[in-house]
C-alpha cells in the first residue's frame, strides 16, 4: 500500500499473499488497484487501474533475494478512438532486493525492479522501487 498526495496524486493498494515453497523460494499472488490523477491549468486527468499479480522470490544469500513476476493490469486506453475503452497490459518485472528483520515475524523489504515490456501505457516507469513489510505467520 502506498500513496503520494498532491499534484499528481497516486494511490496504490496491492496486497500480496505468499507461501514459502522451500527455505529459499517463495511465491505470491495478489490484487492490484491504483488510482492516478493529474491537474494542469484547466485540464484534469484521472484513471483507475486494477488487476492481479504473481511473483516469486529466491534468496541467494541470507536476506538478499532475486525477484521475478507478472502484473496483469486493466486500464483505460487514452489513445483509443472509442470512449471508455479499457485494455489489459502485461508487465514482466525482474530485479532483486534486501529483506531486513524488524522483529521475529516482521521484515522490511526493499526491491528494485525493471519492467521488461514497458510501454507508454504501463502504470509505473522504470526503474520500479518497492518498499514494504512482510509478516510471517
Amino acid at each position: 500500500m502506498g500513496a503520494w498526495l498532491g499534484n499528481p496524486t497516486f494511490v496504490d493498494l496491492s496486497p500480496l499473499l505468499g507461501i514459502k515453497i522451500t527455505q529459499k523460494l517463495s511465491v505470491g499472488v495478489g490484487g492490484i488497484y491504483n488510482y492516478y490523477s493529474y491537474k494542469y491549468n484547466n485540464y484534469k486527468y484521472s484513471v483507475n487501474f486494477y488487476g492481479a499479480r504473481l511473483n516469486a522470490r529466491y534468496f541467494i544469500y541470507n536476506n538478499i533475494f532475486l525477484q521475478a513476476g507478472v502484473d496483469e493490469i486493466n486500464r483505460d486506453n487514452p489513445y483509443s478512438n472509442f470512449p471508455n475503452e479499457r485494455i489489459w497490459i502485461e508487465n514482466v518485472l525482474v530485479g532483486g532486493g534486501l529483506r531486513y528483520p524488524v522483529s521475529d515475524n516482521i521484515y522490511c523489504m526493499v526491491a528494485g525492479l525493471w519492467n521488461l515490456n514497458y510501454t507508454r501505457l504501463s502504470p509505473y516507469p522504470n526503474p520500479i522501487i518497492q518498499i514494504g513489510f512482510i509478516g510471517r505467520f
